[in-house]
């Protein structure tokens, strides 16, 4: 923690949190997102990325999990002139520099810490972990873990013509959360392989 305000590090790693517990949500929504896209808590958004190209408009609705309240918390934005949900866009002026600088928050931090190959590491890192650890950790399909971050999965057009209940994506995120956060179990990448014993036959 510092005492200036939302500096860099502190900046990279609460966006970073953002992003995993938000089904791997992109920069770029994160800052567009309106206050009028939150209520009941539910963000209501379409994902920048894809929306143009998808008949339901990249549409999507995801339940804010009771972790990320306090973060919500810090970082709304109380000018009520401001139709953002967050401040990010006062010290930010696109959504690129928003994201550059996250990711320059979340090396310094890593930096920091001593983790090697820091540059490695960018806000990305943390939406491909959701996406990891829904589908090896979770027993998410390729499919399901597709809807819940918001990816088109061969399905967009057949999406434009439903009424979608995404109620199955905020049930995948708490278990994903879970996994992460309140449970000691190893990630199925970390486990040890184990060693297989067979015999040899005489020729080999």
């Amino acid at each position: 923690e510092s005492k200036m305000a939302h500096p860099l590090t502190e900046l990279g790693r609460d966006v970073a949190m953002m992003v995993l517990c938000l089904a791997g949500i992109n920069t770029v929504d994160l800052f567009q997102l309106r206050k009028k896209d939150y209520y009941n808590g539910i963000i209501h958004y379409q994902r920048a990325k894809t929306k143009m190209f998808r008949a339901d408009g990249a549409y999507m609705e995801m339940r804010v999990p009771a972790l990320l309240l306090p973060l919500f918390e810090k970082y709304k934005s109380t000018d009520e002139a401001d139709e953002h949900l967050f401040c990010f866009a006062k010290r930010h002026t696109t959504s690129d520099s928003f994201s550059a600088n996250v990711n320059i928050g979340i090396r310094n931090l890593c930096d920091a810490m001593g983790i090697k190959k820091q540059n490695d590491y960018s806000v990305y890192t943390f939406r491909h972990t959701w996406g990891t650890v829904a589908q090896n950790d979770c027993g998410a399909s390729i499919s399901e873990v597709a809807f819940a971050m918001n990816h088109s999965s061969g399905h967009n057009v057949t999406r434009g013509y439903i009424k979608i209940d995404f109620s199955p994506a905020w049930i995948l995120n708490e278990k994903v959360i879970d996994f992460i956060f309140f449970s000691d179990k190893p990630s199925i990448r970390e486990q040890k392989p184990k060693e297989e014993h067979f015999r040899l036959s005489y020729r080999y």
